[in-house]
């Protein structure tokens, strides 16, 4: 019976060293003693293992003085879905305002130990954050910050870490003491123009209008006179049998008058005048709408059949004819 039991307890002890053998292999015994040091340092962080970063709540991260005496030891413990990464949350201690500490890694598979890149401790500090977190590594490699928003003007493809600098480009004027100034623009076109300028524009415009509605008038009254003549045009000619085409030249004084379109079709505006432009300063139709050539104004487009017009001439034009006049032979 004794030897029963004692065959038992060494089989449990001989189990027990062999878990505890199977723990020890698959953890570091790496402890910070905090009451030991006056300063420390909290950082935020995230491991690198090669091309990606650490999601493995086993794995380690532990910080030694040139003793090889274990100051600072952490987990990546919380996933950090925009980096993919598990964040470490570390507090490193010192007796130093400032020292240079070396660093290892445990990587549960596999169970190696890799040596770091060293890091700076500087005493009551915080190195990295949730945003923007420290990288333990073996090889120098950048965190490039920037604009991760593919939409953006600025976007840049290498970028990592956002950092606040997206924009759109918008053209405009930009200065805010220009008349035409948009608060909406980020980028200069050079489109600006002075108060002056500004005030030039609304005359010409101003001055526009009210030649339009100062001669509307004189077109309405003008128009009935004009369409009698062309009825009767019309009823004579349906009453003959022949008709043929001839010469019509008409005279345009200087100054305003007005003259009847009689050509069967349509002609656009700016040819029709494109011989005499030079003297002329403005055409309006029955509606006051304008053609001004000197500034290549146009609000209407073509000269009609029947339609009268009111043309004020620089100086007179005389033997000028939009086409031949049609007539009983």
């Amino acid at each position: 019976m004794r030897n029963f039991i004692s065959n038992i307890s060494i089989r449990l002890i001989l189990f027990s060293l062999f878990l505890a053998n199977g723990f020890l292999m698959a953890q570091t015994n790496w402890v910070v003693n905090s009451s030991e040091y006056q300063y420390s340092m909290t950082v935020t962080a995230v491991l690198s293992n090669g091309n990606e970063f650490s999601i493995n709540e086993n794995d380690q991260i532990g910080v030694f003085d040139q003793n090889g005496t274990c100051v600072g030891v952490s987990n990546p413990s919380v996933y950090f879905e925009p980096l993919e990464a598990n964040l470490v949350f570390m507090v490193i201690y010192s007796n130093s305002v400032n020292n240079s500490y070396n660093v290892r890694a445990y990587f549960e598979e596999g169970g190696t130990e890799v040596e770091y890149l060293d890091i700076v401790f500087i005493a009551n500090s915080t190195q990295g954050s949730i945003a923007n977190p420290y990288v333990f590594h073996e090889n120098e490699i950048i965190l490039i910050e920037g604009c991760t928003d593919p939409d953006s003007d600025n976007y840049n493809p290498e970028a990592i870490n956002d950092d606040g600098s997206c924009f759109t480009t918008v053209f405009g004027c930009i200065d805010q003491d220009a008349p035409n100034y948009d608060p909406e623009a980020n980028t200069s076109d050079n489109s600006c123009i002075s108060w002056k300028d500004y005030s030039q524009e609304l005359e010409l415009v101003l001055t526009i209008y009210e030649n339009m509605l100062d001669s509307a008038d004189i077109l309405i009254s003008d128009l009935t006179s004009t369409n009698d003549s062309i009825t009767n045009l019309v009823l004579i000619l349906e009453n003959q049998e022949t008709f043929i085409e001839v010469d019509f030249y008409m005279d345009m004084p200087q100054g305003w008058s007005i003259f009847g379109y009689t050509c069967p079709d349509y002609k656009n505006v700016v040819e029709a005048f494109s011989e005499i432009s030079n003297n002329i300063e403005i055409v309006k139709d029955e509606w006051g709408l304008a053609y001004l050539p000197a500034w290549n104004f146009n609000a209407f487009d073509n000269l009609q059949y029947g339609e009268g017009y009111q043309i004020k001439m620089i100086q007179e034009v005389t033997n000028f004819q939009f086409c031949p006049k049609i007539i009983v032979e």
